[in-house]
């Protein structure tokens, strides 16, 4: 029986790409914003592209975790809260590209592992795998609300 792990896929993927109770999916608010905003700085703080770059580096983590592919922790933190320009090599398509492999990846690593692996201890962290996905879709969630008003921000700003 699989429930526990199918309702952290269904979770996943209702904030990624459904209807989520709280407002827009991901995909459909990161396809919706206009390129040329992406890569300012609210405030001194992160950009959207930035944001969209962190919630990769923390999939890319649970990732390599199921995997069994296991980057220190320290190269995550390291890959964390990248700082990018539009001069860089970090295009928005290729950011929205990149966030939605690795949200397909993990959900097809979800769908292969067996659900005693919920209550295991994630390497170097002292939490279980499934506060590591349920840990996702409320980071996802979080960053989705900061993208969505920085958005309206700059679109406000730019009329």
């Amino acid at each position: 029986m699989r429930c526990e792990i199918q309702k952290i896929i269904d979770q996943l993927e209702e904030v990624f790409t459904g209807s989520p109770w709280h407002g827009a999916s991901i995909i459909s608010q990161i396809t919706d914003i206009d390129e040329s905003i992406v890569y300012v700085r609210a405030c001194e703080q992160h950009s959207i592209i930035e944001i969209v770059y962190h919630m990769i580096n923390w999939r890319l983590f649970a990732i390599s975790r199921l995997e069994k592919n296991v980057p220190s922790l320290k190269f995550f933190e390291e890959n964390d809260w990248i700082i990018i320009k539009k001069k860089d090599n970090h295009s928005w398509n290729d950011a929205i590209q990149t966030l939605y492999s690795t949200q397909e990846k993990l959900i097809q690593l979800l769908k292969a592992i067996n659900e005693e692996l919920l209550d295991k201890i994630v390497t170097e962290r002292n939490y279980t795998y499934k506060h590591l996905f349920t840990g996702i879709i409320h980071h996802d969630i979080y960053h989705s609300g900061q993208i969505a008003y920085i958005n309206k921000l700059f679109k406000r700003e730019s009329k």
